[in-house]
């Protein structure tokens, strides 16, 4: 059989009106020994598609080539039917949208000059602000959308907090956070891919929900959108009516179609922006198979989630290295109970309770049951200070008693604020805070309050110590803690054995011989707390919720489990946003100086509470989760339910880790 031009051009009539199966132009593409006919009733050319098994992988410019759904026509699948509505590439280089599609190079990162990791950075100013302020346009368009009647369905406006937080998240990771180049480009990347969702999404609520409903007529030329490829001839229609591009792609056996298809033309190949070379070294394929299945959507997402998810930060310890002593015997049925080691580290006079004694030498009798009493303290909200202090600490509350993790992701503040060293502690934490969150985020782990002293003690302005004497020991083992685990982002980050520069804090830097001010002091430790609390939170949910499985969680679970219902509970704005804290100049969230203000985050966490098994959920929490009926709360109402949930929270944090849980303050004086 023969495959001719004219065989495809058979059925041509430019008299009659085109339907989304005839063709403007048309092309003919033999693959692997199959042909087909490749049309598009509302485009000028055809691009090539991605047919058959591919892998699909990152390439040189962190994106994914040809396969790349934000670059290039993909297949249409029903379950991610918006894709087809992202933005094209603007052929105006002066059009704000066109940030979008811009590939970072090394000359826009600006190296960290300060610490202990070399090789760190962030993305120069004037980039950020040309994506900050596309991401400002489009989060006031969204908000336009959303508060305009009717409003959007209860699902949809989940969709719309689930991208917008998403979207923030990328953008605060790229204005907080210290990263490798290649960290910081595939941050880029994934901020623009955010972007699009959004942007698509709301293009397609607006606009060609309607249009695929008929509830509008079909235009005369398509929309400037990405559009798709099909081989389902109804949904090649529904495209066509709602002015989406379209390619319809039928096998052929060369016989002449019936089809109008007016002009026969090229196939039109990628263009040099669409990048296929692999990154050196090469990233690992994420998917392997037809780039019809929804599969090779889940695995980008996937790969992403792999780098946003946090998880339990404290299931990748070891018990052995912090398990508390044996379980003491419990003499009577009010659960007092009877023990041979009287040296408790912390001197609480309730009894039946448990403290670690490692933590003896470092906090000199503080009870971390108790608000820190302290000039450089940030301010403790009332609800969650009593709360701490009403914890029943028995053993006998303890799920695993074995198990307990007495571990901090960050140095509890207390060792500061309890310390005669202060101002040295402070500089050392400076020193190495950047390398530190590089080095949970490829994998490390929490680490003692003890072995939190061994660093914050170190003299960073020499090398670790090659005696024999314990403490140069001990200080060796401190430096080997502070190693990253390499993996294909943090490429070309090393922690060094001295650090350099001068400490920084916010943008202002504390040279030696200058002391760095209380209120400074205090916007580190109230962002430690916020870090400490996000992280225990995390991990405290997901070892208590029924909401995913304990052994089928991938990240994408845990990443979608942690925008959709934890991030909430946060004050997540513009400037403030789930786990990545900058200062502000008023309490949000949790934190928030009115109890009105505080509801929806406190009705937050109550539903993520819902969830929780192992307890029974007290029945004011269960009775005001409703977003719903937050108006009906009144101030007393309201002020118990803040207590209770609370109360529930520090009690189950320390039923699972035996220890007192890090909780929300107040970086600012409440008015």
């Amino acid at each position: 059989m023969e495959y001719r031009d004219s065989s495809i051009l058979a059925g041509r009539d430019t008299s009659k009106q085109l339907t989304g199966l005839d063709g403007r132009v048309a092309t003919h593409l033999c693959h692997q020994g199959t042909h087909y006919v490749i049309s598009s009733p509302n485009q000028d050319y055809v691009p090539l598609p991605p047919i058959g098994r591919r892998e699909l992988r990152l390439r040189a410019n962190l994106r994914y080539g040809l396969e790349d759904h934000c670059q290039w026509p993909q297949f249409v699948v029903p379950k991610f039917k918006h894709l087809v509505t992202l933005p094209r590439k603007p052929t105006n280089a002066a059009s704000p949208l066109h940030i979008i599609w811009w590939d970072p190079n090394p000359s826009d990162f600006v190296s960290t000059t300060s610490g202990v990791a070399t090789g760190l950075g962030t993305l120069a100013s004037g980039k950020l602000q040309l994506l900050s302020a596309a991401m400002t346009t489009l989060l006031e368009s969204v908000s336009q959308f959303t508060n305009t009647s009717p409003t959007p369905s209860d699902n949809a406006m989940e969709s719309f907090c689930i991208l917008q937080n998403q979207l923030k998240f990328a953008m605060n990771t790229l204005k907080c956070s210290k990263q490798s180049f290649t960290q910081t480009v595939f941050s880029v990347t994934e901020f623009q891919r955010c972007f699009l969702h959004l942007h698509g999404f709301l293009s397609f609520m607006k606009t060609y929900r309607l249009r695929f409903d008929g509830a509008f007529p079909t235009p005369r030329d398509a929309d400037n959108v990405m559009g798709g490829f099909t081989n389902n001839p109804a949904t090649a229609q529904v495209l066509f009516q709602a002015g989406i591009p379209v390619w319809y792609i039928e096998v052929w056996d060369g016989t002449p179609l019936s089809r109008n298809i007016l002009k026969v033309v090229d196939i039109t190949m990628p263009n040099l922006s669409i990048v296929m070379g692999d990154h050196a070294p090469p990233f690992a394929t994420i998917f392997m198979g037809d780039m019809l299945s929804e599969g090779r959507y889940a695995a980008i997402y996937l790969y992403a989630a792999n780098h946003v998810a946090s998880g339990d930060r404290f299931a990748s310890r070891t018990t052995g290295t912090s398990a508390p002593p044996a379980a003491p015997s419990i003499r009577t049925a009010n659960m007092h109970i009877g023990t041979s080691n009287t040296s408790l580290a912390y001197s609480d006079p309730r009894q039946g309770q448990w403290r670690d004694p490692q933590a003896r030498i470092i906090e000199t009798g503080r009870s971390r049951f108790t608000p820190l009493d302290s000039v450089y303290a940030p301010y403790s909200i009332p609800a969650w200070a009593s709360a701490l202090q009403n914890v029943h600490c028995s053993t006998a509350n303890i799920a695993d008693i074995n198990g307990v993790q007495t571990q901090y992701v960050l140095p509890d503040p207390g060792l500061f604020a309890g310390s005669n060293n202060i101002q040295r502690y402070i500089r050392t934490f400076l020193q190495i805070r950047h390398a530190w969150l590089a080095i949970i985020a490829s994998g490390g782990s929490p680490l003692l309050s003890q072995e939190w002293r061994h660093i914050l003690n170190m003299d960073l302005t020499k090398p670790p110590p090659t005696g024999s004497s314990r403490t140069a020991q001990q200080r060796r083992q401190a430096w080997e803690k502070l190693q990253i685990k390499p993996n294909e982002l943090n490429h070309g980050v090393q922690i060094q054995g001295m650090s350099v520069g001068v400490p920084e804090w916010n943008g202002q830097q504390y040279p030696e011989g200058t002391d760095i001010p209380a209120s400074v002091i205090r916007e580190i430790l109230w962002w430690i707390y916020e870090q400490n609390f996000t992280h225990e939170l995390i991990a405290l949910d997901l070892r208590l919720t029924d909401a995913l499985h304990p052994e089928h969680r991938t990240a994408k679970d845990l990443a979608e489990r942690e925008f959709r219902h934890i991030a909430p509970c946060f004050g997540s704005t513009a400037t403030s946003c789930f786990k990545l804290y900058t200062v502000v100049d008023r309490n949000v969230g949790l934190s928030a100086n009115t109890l009105v203000e505080r509801l929806p985050h406190i009705q937050s966490l109550a539903k993520l509470m819902k969830t929780w098994k192992g307890q029974p959920i007290p029945y004011i929490i269960l009775q005001n989760c409703d977003r719903r009926q937050i108006q009906y709360i009144g101030s007393v109402v309201g002020a118990e339910f803040e207590k209770a949930v609370a109360d529930f929270y520090c009690q189950m944090f320390w039923n699972q880790f035996g220890r007192a849980p890090q909780i929300p303050h107040r970086l600012n004086r409440p008015e």
